[in-house]
């Protein structure tokens, strides 16, 4: 193989590295807040000599200094996305508090689920303490059950209060804040039935005043209900679902066990309706196309994947994959060898410039890393193999086009999957293929139901018999991808520096093998992460010994973990559904911070704790208070309540509290002494508040449940005791007793409880006992 001369990855790219930049703007904007002006007029004087140096014949120069101010560009974009905000703006109302009576429209199809229905609301004016006042932003409004009276553009008038989402409440955990921020929410209400919301469609929209809004509201949503009550009517419902959200989007009546097939074989991406459903329709007008000319298949073309975004709700997801998809008909139609990843580049920096908090979307960074290790990789390996003229040749060429296809693009999104999910889909790689070219079929057998609508009569019944055989195929083809051996891998997430060098390794490996070409700047790229990596390692040594009290709503979870590596944790049931509540906040914290094994889970309701059994590796499980003791350590006191401890192990105590000095236990009556290199610390926060004075005794850290009441025995024998810190844990009742723990102000800061501070960690060092805080507490 001759030394190729293959342009490096960002050598007649100028849209690529405009990217690069332009991204690395709007990241240093999230982390750095400075003076608007400031950076503008910086801006600007950058600029002004850029271009003196373009007009005096050095474009290195000019160039170098025109790219700062694109990245100072980007960093000014993100911040006017967050901070620009009126005075009147609905996130500044949410700011303030208090009750509203909000004016809009909705501007979103509404999102109905089994239990609840969320509306996106446009807000135009709002009555806010007595007076009338315009507005702007959207409100997500969430009715507490399922109803489907509201339609996009209906113009509504509810009275509420207007609250900011909240954020992440655990490391690793979803934040909702972000999640929302993306698609420029930032206040959120909630009603408790549909008749707390009114409609108010007096005044019709029309073509001329909004045509937007009279394109969805008259031509699409009238077509996708004909869509759905088709499919609804020729299929069963469990089938007729997977065709909605194949075709449509439309995930609402998917069942969950479906819904969890998907996302253990890594095939998720396929159900919403994303970039590779509009490849699918874009590929096949391309396809069916062939013979006519290349400028009249480019445009039906573009016409045809617009409008199957708009069917599609114009998701984010396939909003961006329409905006890429149309850069790139559009560069292949003015240049036949347009550079692919060229118009990747140039796509990506309008979607940014449009919308830059995109950046920080896990959808945008899926879609971009996908689509990446597609254009990077596939003409590589096509080049590879020489396929001779014939029909079996062009099948097997399409089939290796598949497979590698399939192969980069989950490759591409591996270390992004470990970041955000904490799980490898391995089965991925091979479950997509298969999985791809059904998912194609059948988005395509779905969007031409319409003509056969349209006949009507048996000839419809005849086609939805047809589409019903690939239907019927998904299941048990997920099935027996999931159950595969090592389908899913839970792992620890990566972090920024890890991923850098993953794909710096994979673009340098690819450049060895395809081109023999060293890239020295992938090389160096490559050993300063590894440096980096190993040297941070070096600097942070051993783990501290330590106690981490994680939010999880109504349960309590307390997590200690020590200098060698184990980890014991108290994990409470109060939640209905606490294994929901264990999958969204301790499972993504115990997968962020690299813990696989517990060595001891106490917990008071075993039955209710399966989801962590299956998800990691446990020791011992002990429900209290039937708790097998060792040796008794001693008897603590006497009055009123007979306290012994017993020796669990090296590292921990467990308490009795038996009532009235006749040696009986009861429910509530256990604590756990706990001998940590910072000194002793009581975790009692599982006990009935009324035998919680029990557990206060000489310590450094002492946990209560959230529901004690801090006066009489309980503050006497604080105020003797005088711990270090004192934690309020949750349980049934969060709101009691909040006015009356203010009498215990000789504690000031050392006060603490997830309701108020979110997850937080207590570190136990030579120096003392360090509070850090896991999550921004604002």
């Amino acid at each position: 193989m001759k030394r190729s001369n293959n342009p490096g990855l960002f050598t007649n790219r100028p849209a690529l590295l405009a990217l690069a930049v332009y991204a690395s703007g709007i990241f240093m904007g999230s982390v750095i807040d400075l003076s608007g002006l400031a950076v503008l007029g910086i801006s600007i004087i950058i600029l002004i000599i850029g271009i003196y140096f373009h007009f005096n014949n050095k474009p290195h120069i000019a160039a170098t200094l025109l790219y700062m101010a694109l990245a100072v560009g980007g960093y000014l974009q993100y911040r006017m996305a967050v901070d620009n905000f009126p005075s009147t703006h609905v996130k500044r109302i949410a700011e303030y508090g208090g009750k509203s009576i909000v004016i809009g429209k909705i501007i979103e199809e509404p999102d109905i689920r089994t239990d609840r229905t969320y509306l996106t609301i446009g807000v135009d004016s709002l009555i806010w303490r007595k007076r009338q006042i315009p507005s702007s932003g959207k409100v997500l409004t969430k009715i507490n059950h399922s109803t489907n009276i509201f339609s996009f553009g209906d113009r509504v008038r509810f009275e509420g209060y207007l609250f900011k989402p909240m954020g992440a409440r655990v490391p690793g955990g979803f934040d909702f804040t972000n999640y929302l921020a993306n698609d420029e929410i930032f206040a959120m209400s909630v009603l408790n039935d549909e008749a707390d919301i009114r409609i108010d469609n007096g005044r019709h929209s029309s073509l001329l005043e909004r045509p937007y809004e009279y394109f969805i509201k008259n031509i699409i949503d009238p077509i996708r209900r004909v869509y759905i009550e088709r499919y609804k009517k020729h299929l069963s419902p469990e089938l007729s679902s997977l065709l909605a959200g194949l075709t449509l989007g439309e995930k609402r009546d998917i069942s969950p066990d479906i819904a969890r097939l998907f996302s253990d074989t890594g095939t998720l991406h396929l159900m919403a309706v994303s970039g590779s459903n509009v490849a699918v329709v874009a590929a096949f007008f391309i396809w069916v196309l062939t013979r006519v000319s290349r400028g009249v298949r480019i445009m039906i073309t573009l016409a045809a994947v617009i409008l199957f975004s708009f069917l599609t709700r114009n998701e984010p997801s396939v909003v961006r994959a329409t905006v890429m998809a149309s850069v790139g008909l559009i560069g292949f139609y003015r240049r036949r060898n347009a550079d692919a990843l060229g118009l990747l580049g140039f796509a990506g920096l309008l979607i940014l410039i449009w919308r830059p908090l995109w950046l920080f979307s896990i959808g945008f960074q899926l879609s971009m890393a996908a689509s990446a290790g597609i254009i990077y990789f596939v003409p590589k390996f096509d080049s590879l193999l020489n396929f001779r003229d014939g029909a079996l040749s062009r099948i097997l060429r399409v089939i290796f086009a598949a497979l590698v296809t399939t192969i980069a693009a989950q490759l591409a999104v591996l270390p992004i999957t470990a970041q955000y999910f904490q799980r490898l889909p391995l089965v991925g790689l091979i479950a997509n293929l298969p999985m791809l070219m059904l998912a194609g079929i059948i988005t395509i057998a779905g969007l031409f139901f319409l003509p056969f609508i349209l006949i009507g009569g048996i000839v419809q019944s005849i086609y939805a018999g047809i589409i019903k055989w690939p239907l019927l195929i998904i299941e048990p083809l997920l099935s027996f991808f999931a159950n595969l051996p090592y389908a899913v891998l839970d792992v620890k997430p990566p972090g920024a520096l890890k991923i850098i060098l993953f794909y710096a390794s994979i673009y340098l490996i690819g450049e060895l093998i395809f081109n023999r070409r060293f890239s020295r700047k992938s090389a160096m790229l490559a050993a300063v992460v590894i440096l980096g990596i190993f040297g941070i390692g070096l600097a942070l040594g051993p783990e501290s010994e330590s106690l981490a009290f994680i939010d999880c709503g109504a349960d309590r979870a307390v997590l200690y973990s020590t200098t060698d590596g184990r980890h014991y944790l108290w994990y409470d049931c109060h939640e209905t559904d606490s294994r929901g509540r264990a999958k969204i906040t301790l499972a993504p914290f115990l997968g962020r911070t690299g813990i696989n094994r517990i060595d001891t889970l106490f917990t008071n309701d075993v039955d209710r704790i399966g989801f962590l059994a299956n998800r990691m590796q446990i020791g011992n499980i002990l429900q209290y208070p039937d708790i097998k003791y060792g040796e008794k350590a001693d008897t603590l006191t006497v009055s009123p309540y007979l306290t012994r401890e017993f020796i669990l192990n090296g590292k921990i105590n467990v308490g009795q509290i038996l009532s009235d000095n006749n040696k009986e236990l009861t429910t509530g009556s256990i604590f756990f002494g706990l001998k940590t290199t910072g000194g002793r610390c009581i975790l009692a926060g599982n006990m009935e508040p009324v035998l919680a004075d029990g557990a206060i005794m000489p310590a450094r850290l002492i946990e209560l449940p959230w529901s004690v009441q801090p006066y009489g025995v309980v503050y006497e024998k604080l105020s003797r005791t005088l711990p270090d810190i004192i934690v309020f844990s949750q349980g049934f009742d969060r709101a009691a007793a909040v006015v009356k723990r203010g009498q215990l102000t000789y504690m000031g800061e050392r006060i603490w409880a997830t309701n108020f501070a979110g997850s937080f960690r207590i570190r136990f060092e030579e120096s003392g006992i360090i509070v850090d805080h896991m999550i921004d507490p604002r």
